[in-house]
């Protein structure tokens, strides 16, 4: 029996079809990142607009009111459609390239968030001798975990060229700063990334700063780790929330992606890509 391909697979029929009609995708997917209420008004206007030129306008109304009230209905949606047309044509499309654009940066920088993420949970794990997953992480277990580790004790991390390990204080402070540099360096976009990405993306900013209090003097009160467990755990749970997210609002520009590079790849074919 043949195996199915993957949706990974740029080979796969869902991709290959997508490439057939590659104009018409990505003008359906301009056309359905409209927001919801511009769309559904615009759809009023263009209906009244060509109910008025096809039929109002050739009959008589039954009284002055019901003429008036056409006449205002008539001039908001001729003014509606004009302000869409200009939305479209100099806010929504640009915007919506950009997006397209940051892809494969979005992709890159959540990736990195969820093996830093992963690496972290992986360094308690090994630690403690238990099992933590991260789709399954509740703060009941990582504040069981974390509650078996002596802040100064050293981690089996690499702290310097040296070989030299650190303590699981020094390893907090320096992950939460590794994961909002990338958090940073991905909000450098803010304009062209979507609401509700940019929302969970400061959610784990915010987080991750508390974990910079490894390297304060707080840190000599603490006989365990188990103060971190809140911010470890909505650490992992808006990394999720931002993959979640991701896959349901960038997933589409991954044929523009995709494209981009096959173009690439035909005009340096020796590079790689």
């Amino acid at each position: 029996m043949k195996k199915k391909k993957s949706l990974s697979d740029p080979e796969h029929p869902k991709w290959k079809r997508q490439e057939k009609y590659y104009h018409f995708y990505v003008f359906w997917n301009r056309i359905s990142t409209v927001k919801r209420g511009i769309g559904i008004l615009f759809l009023f206007a263009l209906g009244y607009i060509l109910a008025y030129e096809f039929f109002l306008k050739h009959k008589d109304a039954p009284n002055q009111f019901y003429e008036d009230f056409g006449e205002v209905a008539r001039r908001i949606s001729y003014a509606y459609f004009s302000a869409f047309v200009f939305y479209f044509l100099i806010i929504h499309l640009p915007k919506e390239k950009r997006k397209a654009k940051l892809y494969l940066l979005l992709v890159n920088k959540k990736n990195s968030l969820i093996i830093e993420v992963q690496h972290l949970l992986s360094e308690i794990a090994k630690a403690t001798s238990m099992n933590l997953d991260s789709t399954k992480l509740t703060r009941t277990i990582l504040q069981e975990a974390l509650f078996k580790i002596n802040p100064h004790t050293s981690t089996y991390v690499i702290w310097d060229w040296n070989g030299n390990t650190t303590d699981w204080n020094q390893y907090l402070f320096w992950k939460g700063k590794r994961i909002r540099k990338i958090v940073n360096e991905t909000m450098v976009h803010n304009d062209s990334i979507d609401s509700e990405y940019l929302e969970y993306l400061s959610y784990i900013d915010n987080f991750a700063d508390f974990m910079n209090l490894g390297d304060k003097p707080l840190k000599f009160q603490n006989p365990d780790l188990s103060f971190y467990s809140v911010y470890i755990f909505w650490v992992n749970i808006n990394v999720g929330k931002l993959d979640s997210v991701f896959k349901k609002k960038y997933h589409r520009y991954y044929i523009e992606y995709e494209r981009n590079r096959k173009l690439m790849r035909k005009e340096y074919p020796d590079i790689g890509i």
